[in-house]
């Protein structure tokens, strides 16, 4: 049996009420012009018949909107999910980093932006093959989901390259932040097929007010990501 909200309900009962309603004054102007119809027919068509087909043809038609809206909401899921990793994918971060950050009147909220880099990304994948690639991606991934604050997300921006977006740098030290996400991926080697690969990745920080241009930020993150890389990789860079 469909689960209804209680408006779908009340939907149902007031359709239905319409069809008895209307049957019934079909039925009456029937039964008076028509001798050979019987009374229990007239109570058949008037009440019976509706209040069995009107349910059941509005729970037909909400059960396929509830269908339509269900798919409707994976597709979107999809469209702005990382099927490798699971993370929000670039086009759920761009869109996020567009949106408004609520803040006081006269206070510029600090915001940052972090871009992750796995170091040496093309030589696992040369030596080991793409399923080990493939492997490291997802072990980085829920690292830095893990270490995120609530005020932070993140979101793999393609390769091997991901992205953290924090909406509240003015209270969240970003630089440990951005440190403790160096370490942790350093300090937990993948473990696969009782092989053990140390992963590391170069990470670059821009910090600046909510009203800023986001893209001008990305880019200044994105060079503060290659001199860390620049810089004997495994570090981070602001």
């Amino acid at each position: 049996m469909p689960k209804f909200t209680p408006s779908a309900i009340l939907f149902i009962l007031s359709i239905t009420t319409f069809a008895v309603v209307v049957s019934a004054s079909v039925a009456l102007v029937w039964f008076e012009l028509d001798p050979i119809i019987t009374r229990s027919d007239v109570v058949f068509v008037a009440t019976v018949l509706p209040m069995i087909i009107a349910p059941l043809c509005c729970m037909y038609g909400l059960k396929g909107r509830q269908r339509m809206q269900a798919l409707a909401g994976e597709n979107e899921r999809l469209a702005n999910t990382d099927v490798l990793t699971g993370l929000a994918n670039r086009r759920a971060f761009f869109t996020e980093i567009a949106l408004p950050v609520p803040a006081p009147a006269g206070f510029a909220r600090q915001v940052a932006y972090i871009l992750c880099d796995v170091d040496n990304f093309k030589r696992f994948n040369d030596e080991h093959g793409h399923e080990l690639g493939d492997q490291i991606l997802k072990h980085v991934a829920g690292i830095i989901a893990r270490a995120l604050p609530d005020s932070a997300a993140v979101a793999r921006l393609g390769g091997e390259e991901f992205a953290v977006y924090c909406t509240d740098a003015s209270s969240v030290d970003v630089d440990a932040l951005a440190a403790a996400l160096v370490e942790a991926v350093a300090a937990t080697p993948l473990i696969e097929d009782e092989q053990s690969y140390t992963v590391t990745m170069s990470v670059g920080l821009s910090v600046t007010t909510a009203a800023a241009d986001p893209d001008r930020a990305l880019r200044d993150a994105d060079r503060a990501m290659y001199l860390a890389k620049s810089n004997g990789r495994n570090q981070f860079v602001r």
